[in-house]
């Protein structure tokens, strides 16, 4: 149940900040707190529901998701995470991201999965045909 609960808190915290950064782009502006929102972003991103369940499903899934606090740092990453149930996993980041990409890759290759990269923009407006 306090798992639940932790996770609710940062899913909640999760969207106040992503809608405060898209106000900010919206505007043109940027935040002096900006780097501290994305810290805090990449800490909403953490989970304690399923990934931790599904490790041992997808091998090299732990040293993905531990990729935002090795050292050294890889510049822009914000987090990384298993999308659903898996296998298929995602990182957030502002910069270097075809380093994080080739670095998840990796990852999976040191453990004989083959894998993918694919690099997606954001998008304001949702779903849709």
């Amino acid at each position: 149940m306090s798992d639940c609960v932790w996770s609710t808190q940062r899913m909640a915290v999760m969207v106040c900040i992503l809608h405060k950064l898209a106000a900010e782009d919206a505007l043109g502006q940027i935040s002096p707190n900006r780097q501290e929102d994305l810290k805090a972003l990449g800490e909403c991103m953490r989970d304690r529901i399923h990934q931790p369940h599904r490790q041992h499903l997808v091998p090299g899934l732990q040293e993905i998701l531990a990729l935002e606090s090795q050292e050294p740092a890889i510049g822009g990453l914000i987090a990384t995470g298993l999308s659903g149930a898996g296998p298929t996993v995602f990182a957030l980041a502002t910069s270097n991201i075809q380093t994080i990409g080739t670095r998840m890759r990796s990852i999976f290759t040191s453990h004989g999965v083959e894998s993918e990269v694919h690099v997606f923009d954001p998008t304001q407006t949702g779903v849709y045909a």
